[in-house]
């Protein structure tokens, strides 16, 4: 079956719910934006379940987590919980601090999509905390995420050279876009809100996941631009650009 998710959420203009972290919120906002979707950016604990509702999916990311803006969480998770909204959830430093792993293992077990590096994943069935840093790498057991999807009952995202994604009984790994985009602050931050775009349009969660990989896959690896900043601004071009057509000449469907 022809993959439609470009023109899907282009049509749909899905409303996405950002709590995300404000080192990457522009770019997350203007990633949205440039493949069609609509961002909200609502933090304050007072109105975010509020918002929340409105929307057609929530994107949650702890990189800057304060204690407004983790209640603005709960009070989101909760509506959306409540109301069958779509969340992806963004697990940033959570191989770093104790804090933070509490937190990450509180969400996950309430969101649609886990997504962080291996580390962050790793750390939220593994007691001790072993990152440095949110852009921690690392080696992980596929067989143990597997199974820590399987029992959350979520699509569990490893990002990284490679995307690694499974929802416990099926698998797949999705090439990476390109090495400067390790440079870029905030391209891991805009996969995440990229999975809410696909999670607002698309009901399989899997194919939610997989869809919004090899969508910032596709944007990296037709930039050509050498340097972190020129390469920026043009990645977000390339989602501005990106047809259904031209992402499966890109992916080689």
């Amino acid at each position: 079956m022809k993959n439609t998710i470009v023109s899907k959420i282009r049509s749909q203009k899905p409303l996405v719910h950002c709590i995300t972290n404000y080192v990457t919120a522009n770019d997350c906002a203007n990633a949205l934006l440039a493949i069609g979707a609509r961002p909200i950016m609502a933090e304050h604990p007072k109105e975010s379940a509020e918002i929340t509702f409105q929307a057609s999916a929530l994107a949650l990311n702890i990189g800057c987590i304060t204690d407004d803006r983790l209640l603005a969480m709960r009070n989101s998770l909760e509506c959306a919980n409540k109301n069958n909204i779509p969340v992806v959830f963004d697990a940033v430093g959570a191989a770093s601090s104790t804090f933070r792993r509490k937190i990450s293992v509180e969400f996950s077990d309430k969101v649609s999509i886990i997504k962080g590096n291996a580390c962050e994943i790793m750390s939220l069935f593994s007691e001790p905390s072993f990152g440095s840093g949110v852009d921690s790498g690392g080696y992980f057991d596929k067989e143990l995420v597997m199974n820590f999807a399987k029992r959350k009952n979520a699509v569990v995202m490893i990002s990284g050279e490679k995307d690694y994604i499974t929802d416990g009984k099926q698998q797949i790994e999705i090439p990476g876009g390109s090495k400067i985009m390790k440079s870029i602050t905030g391209m891991g931050c805009i996969l995440n809100v990229i999975c809410g775009a696909c999670l607002a349009v698309e009901s399989d969660v899997f194919a939610a996941a997989k869809y919004a990989s090899e969508i910032v896959s596709a944007a990296g690896r037709t930039c050509s631009a050498d340097k972190s900043g020129t390469f920026r601004t043009e990645f977000i071009d390339k989602l501005y650009e990106l047809t259904d057509m031209k992402l499966e000449e890109i992916n080689g469907f």
